[in-house]
């Protein structure tokens, strides 16, 4: 079944988690959401990999969508982390298909 769903790329997640740790003077509220203002089913997930990748595959297909969502509200997020903190999915599904050996 096609979801909506939050997706996050675990570096955004320590990108987060390095902003509380470097900014615990400041109040950072004890629970919050790490997620993207856009949500997105796991058929779009697909299409974004087929874009970075360069391929396409007619034999999945998602057909059935749902009205059920498993999502968070990024208010909180927004509200706390300054714009930039998150490099977004796209970027790191870019990353996890071609890390950067160079390190």
């Amino acid at each position: 079944v096609n979801k909506k769903m939050d997706f996050v790329y675990v570096g955004d997640v320590c990108r987060a988690v390095e902003y509380c740790v470097t900014h615990h003077t400041e109040f950072i509220p004890r629970d919050l959401n790490i997620v993207y203002d856009k949500k997105l089913t796991l058929g779009s997930m697909f299409h974004i990999l087929e874009d970075i990748l360069g391929s396409s595959n007619d034999l999945i297909m998602f057909n059935k969508s749902s009205s059920e969502e498993y999502t968070g509200d990024p208010g909180l997020s927004r509200a706390t982390f300054p714009t930039g903190t998150y490099l977004g999915i796209k970027h790191g599904l870019r990353n996890m298909c071609f890390p950067d050996t160079s390190k």
